[in-house]
């Protein structure tokens, strides 16, 4: 439960929660499941280092997914893309992070509107190679969250500098 509360993650802790017991001769469960309803029932509290890290994740991807148009470059992108929007959404609401078949079952109980939107632009580019819902699904997320962000570092950038580390910007061409 440790492990799973620093990392955010809410696939266990649910379980506990949701779990029945079907025999505790010593109540460890039930103190274990007690503090796992406890753990569940508090909103998670995100850093604004943390949400900013996300999003530079999240611009990064977005931005290779604009450019791209090769079919199996765009596979990978995108399912890289979908699983850190999705931990984009869970921080940005304060949630716990869930993957997998947890994911889908905590959006449809949270928010079924943004999971139908998820669904619908996953399957509009596997059935049709349009990647525009992708897009406009991240950008969206991206615009809650405050924008792009295109270089993210939790260094000043007076720090990187007077270490005489080296800085680069790569900009694509137009």
């Amino acid at each position: 439960l440790v492990r799973d509360s620093m990392n955010m993650n809410g696939a266990i802790v649910s379980m506990l929660c949701k779990g029945i017991i079907l025999y505790d001769g010593k109540g460890y469960m039930e103190k274990l499941k007690a503090k796992a309803i406890a753990m569940m029932n508090q909103k998670k509290v995100v850093s604004m280092e943390q949400l900013d890290q996300e999003r530079s994740k999240l611009t990064t991807v977005y931005e290779d997914i604009c450019g791209l148009s090769d079919k199996e470059d765009l596979v990978f992108t995108i399912v890289d893309a979908m699983h850190k929007a999705l931990n984009m959404y869970y921080l940005q609401n304060g949630s716990w992070l869930y993957h997998g078949k947890a994911a889908s079952r905590e959006l449809r109980a949270r928010n079924d509107e943004f999971l139908k939107k998820y669904i619908k632009a996953l399957n509009v580019f596997f059935v049709d190679g349009d990647k525009t819902l992708i897009e406009e699904l991240l950008r969206g997320l991206l615009n809650t969250a405050g924008g792009e962000l295109h270089y993210y570092t939790t260094k000043s950038y007076k720090d990187v500098v007077d270490c005489d580390d080296m800085v680069i910007y790569i900009s694509p061409q137009k």
